[in-house]
């Protein structure tokens, strides 16, 4: 990601995931037993996960959108 300019102002970034994407397995609900029980064969296991909450976490590909989270420069 380029740095920003110093402006001060707040920009709006929309990502729209086309085609293949899981949603829950892009943003995870690692704390929920319906996703296991659902998701048996395609679930991430709970220690594998980016957490950015008590019930959320990242895809673990997602360390760059982990970084901006811990950072407060991104929200869902």
């Amino acid at each position: 990601m380029a740095p920003g300019n110093g402006n001060g102002k707040k920009n709006l970034v929309v990502i729209q995931l086309t085609g293949g994407n899981d949603t829950l397995n892009t943003v995870i609900p690692y704390n929920d037993g319906l996703y296991y029980d659902n998701r048996r064969t395609v679930a991430y296991k709970p220690e594998s996960v980016l957490p950015i909450s008590d019930e959320l976490a990242f895809n673990p590909k997602m360390g760059s959108m982990k970084r901006l989270w811990d950072g407060g420069k991104m929200a869902l």
